[in-house]
């Protein structure tokens, strides 16, 4: 409709291009400027009309610590804030997360021994083993078959008499020698062994063994890396300090311990200044933490 009208007028006005398009420009900002004055007169939120506004934003982290490394959550007051309404912290305590179980060896593994080595053992001191015979033997010997004959050769002599025949008489009577011969059949000889033992005492004594230098050798191996979320359930205190600089230069009052999860722990008053802030959170042992600060600053427009 607009355009038509605007035909018509353009029929009956003898106009240029370059007319056309200042009228259209004018039209445009004319429009802009009573919508501006009705915002104002109504209220309505424009650039214009104000000189400062309300802006919040939130900071999450998520991390591991436990009793040696620390979980440090940085963040920022804006340049523009004229205010810092409220700053507040939040955090929620996971499991430990691990993402696999083993790794891969770095191949084959060869150790040397340092040479020949002597390793000397000592006997704890004299022992005496004893063995039992099993039981009564009859070991037999045989002599060779045959005779023999001892001699003794007669050389004559005189023998001493006393009291012959109870008649009180002694004197001396001739003797000869003479030689006697006694055969000895083939024959045996039984001996018995009883029942005994044999007792063989051991003197205190080392055993000495040289081992040469050699080496070990492990083949390579690999060991495969098991992927998968792994979970381990812990109870941890947690604490946490603030630094107002941004830098490792904590306040002397610290926040904690905390047993549980906490909500909304309002830290306002230690942020006093913009630019880079840093929070340090620790922990008594192995676990993982989900962080949020909840930052609401005035700023200037």
């Amino acid at each position: 409709m607009e355009k038509f009208k605007l035909s018509k007028i353009n029929n009956g006005i003898n106009i240029t291009q370059e007319e056309w398009d200042k009228f259209q420009k004018d039209l445009r900002i004319l429009k802009f400027q009573m919508q501006e004055n009705q915002d104002s007169l109504e209220g309505g939120l424009t650039s214009r009309n104000i000189s400062s506004f309300l802006n919040t934003y939130i900071i999450n982290e998520k991390d591991s610590l436990d009793d040696t490394y620390d979980m440090y959550v940085h963040f920022n007051i804006i340049s523009e804030m004229i205010k810092i309404v409220s700053v507040k912290v939040s955090f929620w305590i996971l499991n430990y997360r691990a993402y696999s179980t083993a790794a891969k060896s770095g191949g084959e593994v060869t150790s040397a021994s340092g040479g020949g080595e002597t390793p000397t053992s000592s006997s704890g001191g004299s022992s005496t083993p004893t063995t039992s015979s099993g039981g009564a033997t009859t070991p037999t010997t045989s002599a060779s078959s045959g005779s023999s004959v001892n001699a003794v050769n007669s050389d004559g002599g005189v023998n001493s008499v006393t009291n012959v025949g109870n008649e009180g008489i002694s004197g001396y009577l001739p003797a000869q020698w003479y030689t006697h011969a006694v055969s000895l059949h083939s024959h045996t000889h039984t001996v018995y062994i009883p029942n005994h033992t044999h007792t063989v005492t051991i003197g205190n004594h080392t055993h000495t063994v040289t081992i040469a230098a050699h080496t070990h050798v492990g083949g390579a191996h690999t060991h495969d890396i098991t992927y998968g979320i792994h979970e381990e359930e812990t109870s941890p205190t947690i604490k946490f300090y603030i630094s107002d600089t941004g830098e490792d230069h904590y306040s002397d009052t610290f926040f904690g311990g905390y047993t549980a999860d906490k909500a909304n722990i309002d830290i306002t008053d230690y942020i006093t200044s913009v630019g880079s802030k840093m929070i340090k959170f620790t922990s008594t042992t192995r676990t993982r933490l989900s962080v949020q600060i909840e930052i609401k600053l005035e700023v200037n427009y």
